[in-house]
């Protein structure tokens, strides 16, 4: 059998190099990663936020809005069986500068995605608050 378009046999090859990259490029804890998002004790107030999240091999660990302002990880749990996250971190205030201790319970959503997102909401009583984040 004789293949009458040349290109053919280059395309297919081609096409599997692209594929084999991209699966090759997964990430292998859910949390790892780079996450930026939002998070507020009401429904207006908005606090940006950037996560970089690394597991180390039996924790997740990772710093908080790298830079001037940043603030510490005090713990990131996920539990896979439910895809559940608590997230706890120290974070300055964004009006006074002080340090605000953030505890969330969030579920993780989209997992097989590259833009996976946590969302949920502050620990306490904090009726319209709010955690979303989105890896980036």
């Amino acid at each position: 059998m004789r293949l009458r378009n040349s290109r053919t046999p280059t395309l297919v090859v081609l096409a599997l190099v692209l594929w084999t990259a991209g699966a090759s490029a997964q990430q292998g804890h859910p949390m790892e990663g780079t996450w930026q998002g939002l998070w507020g004790r009401t429904g207006v107030e908005r606090n940006f936020l950037t996560l970089i999240l690394r597991w180390n091999g039996s924790i997740i660990v990772g710093t908080v809005n790298p830079g001037p302002n940043e603030g510490a990880i005090r713990e990131v749990e996920l539990d896979t069986s439910t895809w559940t996250v608590r997230i706890d971190l120290d974070v300055p205030d964004r009006l006074s500068g002080e340090t605000v201790r953030v505890r969330a319970e969030c579920r993780l959503y989209d997992i097989g995605s590259p833009r996976r997102t946590v969302r949920g909401v502050l620990e306490g009583d904090v009726p319209d608050s709010y955690f979303r984040i989105s890896r980036q």
